[in-house]
């Protein structure tokens, strides 16, 4: 008697699982918004950040066109290939007039791949008269967009 009411509960066991699928979270387009599965891509600076001589903000201003969402101070975004439009302020000492300070604002792209469950840093530097901007994954330090000094 048990082995009879064994195997079709195991049967429909079988089925169900079978038939069930499973969820993919590389391609995010056709899957419901629940189902994917963000990255986090950020800068190191909410407010300026000072670097010797040099103070620096990196803002994030647009995805892809469209406002970002923020988790804290993170952007979320869904895998795939995006481009960033960030605003860069450097606050630099005058080298000619004492007390004075000089201001360049610069406004740019950056465009890489983010995979899912991954953080990135947008970063710059300025050297001379050249403004760096790139992207970087968190967890390995390589750089995935942009180029570093």
């Amino acid at each position: 008697m048990k082995k009879i009411l064994i195997i079709p509960f195991l049967v429909l066991f079988y089925c169900l699982c079978s038939c069930s699928g499973s969820v993919n979270f590389i391609e995010p387009r056709n899957l419901p918004s629940q189902h994917i599965k963000p990255a986090l891509v950020y800068t190191p600076s909410p407010s300026y950040i000072v670097r010797s001589k040099s103070n620096y903000l990196i803002q994030i201003k647009s995805i892809d066109n469209k406002l970002p969402t923020f988790l804290e101070s993170k952007a979320v975004v869904a895998p795939g290939v995006h481009n960033f439009q960030v605003h860069i302020q450097f606050s630099e000492t005058s080298k000619i007039i004492k007390d004075e300070s000089i201001l360049t604002q610069v406004d740019s792209n950056i465009s890489f791949p983010v995979q899912a469950n991954k953080e990135y840093l947008i970063n710059t530097e300025k050297k001379e008269q050249k403004v760096f901007i790139w992207a970087e994954d968190v967890g390995t330090g390589i750089v995935v967009g942009g180029g570093k000094p």
